[in-house]
């Protein structure tokens, strides 16, 4: 059975810095029996992040049509996993006001990084204009660096990056970069027109258009190769960790290399093959 103590040195090897922000994506029962389960997570992964934040996605992945249509979801229990919803609950920890990708957050910039979904600065994304808005808290630990002085990661416990939230932002300013690739006004505006949007999509369309990233096994070991992440065996599973300003700025440039390869093929042909003779 894996103890608290051990776990505690094991994730050391990550070298997190004490003040950092840390994003966790978990799975309970991956790593084998954890003496203390749910909370003994939480204490090692803030003990991680003593002097910094300790955050968890507390997503509705069923019920976002709905919390958006009734303007309200914070009782609501997360549904990305035991742990989330363990530490939601517990004293201390604040969840954000976006409905469709709240997290969940406790320690020095809690706060700040949970204030952003009321301001309006909507950005298009796949779930509607505001869920990877410019002052959302998955924008804010992106630029932790610039806009607190530490760093932000994004942790795998027992699950692997497929898993990374942070995937719809880089989405997010996919569509909008492309777009504003498109200098005519017009043709900007039809492209625009042409996106599909999961909150205003109609019944009648069956055909989703927009840049799904497709992360993969192999982008973790060329995060792992550029020393962005880190992967360690425990217990019967992993642990990865990486750097979200690294990892993101990556999956950029990736895209802006090779859309074909890393965009979903449904957009490359039905929306970028046509939109590309107009773009810069």
């Amino acid at each position: 059975m894996l103890t608290k103590e051990y776990l505690i040195e094991r994730l050391k090897e990550f070298g997190i810095e004490s003040d950092s922000i840390l994003m966790v994506h978990s799975s309970l029962k991956a790593l084998g029996p954890i003496d203390g389960g749910a909370e003994t997570v939480i204490e090692v992964v803030e003990d991680a992040v003593k002097d910094g934040t300790l955050v968890f996605p507390a997503l509705l992945m069923d019920e976002w049509r709905e919390v958006i249509q009734a303007g309200w979801h914070l009782n609501r229990p997360s549904q990305v996993g035991y742990i989330s919803e363990v530490f939601r609950l517990q004293k201390g920890t604040a969840r954000s006001m976006n409905p469709t990708h709240s997290i969940s957050a406790r320690g020095v910039h809690a706060l700040d990084l949970i204030s952003g979904d009321e301001k309006a600065r909507p950005r298009m994304s796949w779930f509607d204009n505001y869920g990877f808005s410019w002052e959302s808290a998955w924008q804010r630990m992106y630029e932790s660096r610039e806009r607190y002085g530490v760093k932000c990661y994004v942790m795998f416990w027992g699950c692997d990056m497929k898993k990374m939230t942070f995937k719809h932002l880089v989405e997010a300013w996919t569509v909008n970069y492309l777009i504003d690739r498109i200098k005519d006004e017009e043709k900007r505006a039809e492209f625009r027109a042409k996106i599909t949007q999961a909150y205003f999509k109609s019944p009648e369309q069956t055909t989703y258009i927009f840049p799904f990233y497709k992360p993969s096994i192999e982008f973790t070991e060329v995060l792992i190769e550029k020393g962005a992440a880190k992967r360690i065996t425990v217990g019967e599973g992993e642990i990865i960790c990486a750097d979200v300003y690294e990892t993101l700025n990556a999956m950029m440039e990736s895209i802006k290399e090779d859309p074909y390869w890393n965009l979903s093929p449904n957009f490359m042909k039905l929306w970028y093959e046509d939109a590309v003779q107009y773009m810069d």
